[in-house]
């Protein structure tokens, strides 16, 4: 099975943090172990700060780069669960800062607070390798036909209609119903592509007045076709079935708007919260597709009872 892009691109990106934190871990025990080496005659402590010092910035870009992964949908609470990737890499950040600290405590200082952190430490980053290993298995665990991770298992697919002729008002309906899922196809093809092009500006050379000024069109957009699946007439027999598409067409207006914000924010800005928006802007569509797909089915299936099948 294929996994989704961003499955892939996630599972590549934690793997690559195994080798990080190995390095973390081999550079902080080799200066703690060369301090505690010296004889009294050295004088090393400057050289051995500025190694902690180095190591302490290192362990909190390193945690900064757990923290803004993109993660996809169905992996968050893997990613961000206690005991996960993201929670163990902050509190690495924060056992590096202590073992430094305790370098710097006064004296009299017989060096075990910043051998406990040291040691604090090293469980710690045994932990974080355990889980990343822990989603890894994970997604493997879920490359499985349709599963949710795979390309198959994200993609719609329509049961096939049952042969039964509709009324004009069912036939209208049907129709603006498909209408919508090609208004949202052109919507999301272009939210991805301004995105795309501002990811790799470097290239593709797009300013960012450009891509704001896309994204604001984007957003509109999407607001406009909320509104238009509002107040589009449902057919009184599927009132209540045809709530669906109108229940999941909000939340697409509402992650357009968040990327636009995702783009805004002030610098140093990763854009870590716009590509987590958009993901969940493609999420999202990928939901109102499917509330179509059923509704439209269900029109079908159920036109004789309902009275929404045509006189033959």
């Amino acid at each position: 099975m294929v996994l989704l892009p961003l499955v892939v691109a996630y599972a590549e990106a934690i793997s690559g943090f195994l080798g990080r934190v190995d390095d973390l871990v081999r550079e902080i025990n080799s200066i703690n172990q060369m301090w505690d080496a010296r004889d009294e005659e050295s004088d090393i402590y400057s050289d051995t700060e500025t190694a902690l010092v180095a190591v302490a910035e290192q362990t909190r870009a390193f945690a900064d780069a757990v923290r803004y992964q993109r993660v996809p949908i169905p992996l968050r609470g893997w990613h961000g669960e206690p005991g996960g990737p993201l929670r163990l890499a902050a509190r690495l950040a924060e056992l590096a800062n202590a073992v430094l600290d305790g370098l710097r405590a006064p004296a009299p200082n017989d060096g075990s607070e910043r051998r406990d952190a040291l040691q604090a430490f090293n469980e710690v980053a045994a932990d974080f390798i355990a889980s990343v290993e822990r989603v890894l298995t994970n997604i493997e665990a879920n490359t499985q036909p349709d599963g949710i991770l795979t390309v198959s298992g994200q993609t719609t697919t329509t049961r096939p209609r049952p042969a039964v002729e509709l009324i004009d008002e069912a036939v209208a309906y049907v129709d603006g119903l498909s209408r919508f899922k090609e208004s949202l196809d052109e919507i999301l093809a272009e939210a991805n592509a301004v995105n795309e092009a501002w990811d790799n500006r470097a290239q593709t050379g797009v300013t960012y007045l450009e891509t704001e000024h896309r994204l604001e069109e984007i957003a509109e957009r999407a607001y406009e076709f909320y509104q238009q699946v509002d107040d589009q007439p449902v057919p009184k027999p599927v009132r209540g079935l045809g709530e669906g598409p109108k229940r999941a067409a909000p939340r697409i207006a509402d992650m357009a708007r968040e990327v636009l914000a995702g783009l805004r924010i002030p610098a140093p800005n990763t854009g870590f919260e716009r590509l987590t928006a958009l993901d969940d802007l493609n999420a999202a569509a990928e939901a109102f597709h499917a509330s179509i797909d059923h509704v439209v089915y269900e029109v079908y299936a159920k036109a004789h009872t309902s009275g929404l099948a045509a006189e033959v």
